[in-house]
């Protein structure tokens, strides 16, 4: 039994460098980034957390990641520091601090149900985040 693991909620805004070289990679793009993100988590964390993440594209074409991860909210700014590296160098007019969003969540769970405490942990909130993927497959 878990007893109330905490959970953020994050956006990431991948660089120029990192499309690139996901662009290339064998795995292809999207295990690539994930690749990378798992990576510098475990670095900051000691392990890899549970985490779910999508990968998004706004209308312009800034691709972004969306996921939550399990990790306590005092490990924050080390969650926050390694997306930054997994994102690669972000250069948009707005600023590097807007590379990453985190949110704080937590989850309790009793038994096998998971009940949330906050909207991020609604179905909306995992609609929204895998809403690139299912507009893919409505036009395949």
């Amino acid at each position: 039994m878990v007893q109330n693991p905490d959970c953020i909620a994050f956006t990431l805004n991948i660089g120029e460098d990192i499309k690139e070289r996901a662009r290339k990679a064998t795995g292809g793009f999207s295990d690539y980034v994930r690749r990378r993100v798992t990576r510098e988590l475990a670095k900051a964390l000691g392990k890899a957390p549970t985490l779910f993440d999508s990968l998004d594209a706004t209308k312009s074409g800034r691709l972004h990641l969306h996921g939550m991860l399990i990790a306590r909210r005092d490990q924050a700014q080390l969650v926050d520091a390694a997306l930054r590296r997994a994102g690669g160098e972000w250069a948009s007019g707005r600023g590097r601090e807007h590379q990453t969003e985190l949110r704080g969540h937590q989850w309790r769970l009793i038994g096998k149900n998971i009940s949330d405490t906050d909207e991020a942990l609604t179905p909306e909130w995992g609609l929204y985040c895998t809403k690139q993927a299912r507009e893919l497959k409505e036009q395949a």
